[in-house]
């Protein structure tokens, strides 16, 4: 998620409605988009590596998705993202748009990661876009901070409660699932973003019911919904990150 100079975060009592329902943990719950095992091609997939994109400090170089990796892999065939990082502070941006889901209220990133040593920030977002209103999920394992944090496209980070210590070299199988009601206007004229779960090899938590106001899509953006991988590097190096059996759903 593309970062912004540091800003007071829009985060708790800004007029967000505190009723809502995380209807992916629901029986109940309509399954609208079922993108599945987004691993096996780069069709809408994409990355970035400067500043202006990935945000970071400096520019990195050489960014590459590959398919068919056998070793290390979950399935049997991962993908790797990959890039260098000419210094600490740099970033990798990787992005997979499935469709469009309007007038979906969930999301649920779920996938596996095999992550590499030389990373202060492992990111892992979802979002749902309309063609007025943008729904940033982002979520990261703060290797500093040790804990999680939460933001969208242009609060600051906020740390949770739930500790981080992802070992790195393993696989490890992640799902985030938030909501948001897409027509809500009670958080400062836009729907309240709420931080549902996050389920780390088994184990959920609450992320405590925070709630971020939306945004207005921003320039160059259309209608569409994606979940994506980001790396923060914390040394010059090459680094490359693995995911397999990537599912991006929505519904209401």
């Amino acid at each position: 998620m593309r970062r912004y100079l540091p800003i007071l975060a829009l985060f708790l009592s800004t007029g967000c409605s505190a009723q809502y329902t995380l209807y992916m943990h629901s029986t109940s719950a309509s399954i609208i988009n079922q993108a599945s095992n987004g691993q096996n091609s780069t069709t809408n997939w994409g990355d970035c590596v400067t500043a202006a994109c990935a945000g970071g400090l400096g520019n990195g170089t050489s960014p590459t998705i590959t398919t068919g990796i056998v070793s290390p892999s979950v399935s049997g065939a991962s993908m790797s993202l990959a890039f260098t990082s000419p210094a600490s502070g740099n970033n990798f941006l990787g992005w997979w748009k499935p469709g469009t889901a309007d007038t979906s209220t969930w999301i649920r990133n779920d996938f596996y990661v095999y992550l590499p040593i030389g990373v202060a920030n492992y990111e892992f977002d979802s979002f749902i876009a309309t063609m007025t209103t943008l729904g940033m999920f982002g979520h990261q394992c703060n290797t500093t901070t040790g804990y999680w944090q939460y933001a969208n496209e242009t609060s600051g980070w906020t740390n949770s409660t739930i500790a981080c210590s992802l070992t790195t070299g393993v696989w490890h199988h992640l799902t985030f699932s938030d909501s948001w009601n897409p027509l809500d206007t009670s958080c400062s004229s836009y729907p309240g973003e709420h931080f549902g779960s996050v389920t780390i090899d088994g184990v959920t938590s609450s992320w405590g019911s925070p709630s971020i106001c939306a945004t207005v899509l921003p320039s160059g953006w259309t209608h569409v919904y994606g979940c994506q991988f980001q790396m923060d590097s914390s040394s010059a190096a090459t680094l490359t990150e693995y995911v397999d059996e990537v599912n991006c759903w929505t519904g209401v």
